[in-house]
Order: C-alpha cells, then structure tokens, then sequence
C-alpha cells in the first residue's frame, strides 16, 4: 500500500480533516489581523475553506521537505525524490523540489536538475524527459 494512502483515503483527505481536528489556523489577534490577513492571501481559495486549509497544508509539506533536504547537493536532492523505485518526469521533478530550489541561491535551477538527471552514471532515463535511479 503506498505511503500516501491510510485504509484507502488520499493525503488530501486526511490532511483536511487534521486540520478540522485542531483550532482554526484563522483565528488570530485582533492587533495583528490585516498582517495575517495579508500573509495568509495566497492560500486562500475563495470556493472552499478547506482547499484553503489544504493549500496552507502543502505549503507547510514543501517548507518542511526543503529543511530536511539543506545542505544537501541537488544530485542527493533528486536520488531522496526518486527513491524506492519511482520512476517521475522531469516536470514531476522539478515540481517537487521547487521549495528545495527556493533554499538555494541558484536562479537557473531547472537547468540544474536537467542537468543532474541527464547524468547517466547516477540516472537511468526510460522516456523523454522521464528518469529513475
């Protein structure tokens, strides 16, 4: 069973309902309320409070994915994505380590993934622009 589903529920489901299950992550203080309001804007989606609650969950999944992964070279950062036999595009990769991309001082990152996946010693490419290790 993979690791993103629970008794047949998807992540997304679950991450919703933890949410539901502590205190609403709106609820702020009244002196601070437009600040919040303002940094909380690009997660709010305007037809559902709990698509809200999912874009602020996967924020929070991309930010933590990025620590775990500092200090690390962009080769290790996509040999830790691809393990356990994926197989991904590049899209797929670049996608995923976006947040990664954003803790580095590197404007050109896409090219550097390329770069890295397209290195046959470490990469096995199965499709145009697919790869697994």
């Amino acid at each position: 069973m993979p690791g993103w589903r629970v008794r047949g529920v998807t992540r997304d489901v679950l991450a919703i309902v933890a949410g539901m299950s502590i205190q609403d992550v709106r609820e702020r203080p009244e002196e601070r309320r437009e600040e919040a309001d303002r940094l909380h804007a690009r997660f709010t989606d305007p037809t559902s409070d709990f698509l809200t609650l999912l874009n602020l969950w996967n924020h929070l999944q991309d930010q933590q994915r990025a620590l775990a992964m500092q200090g690390i070279t962009w080769r290790a950062a996509v040999r830790r994505l691809l393990q356990g036999g994926k197989t991904l595009h590049l899209k797929e990769i670049n996608s995923q380590l976006e947040a990664f991309a954003a803790t580095r001082a590197n404007n050109h990152w896409e090219a550097k993934i390329r770069q890295v996946v397209q290195d046959e010693r470490y990469f096995e490419r199965v499709a145009p622009g697919t790869y697994r290790l």
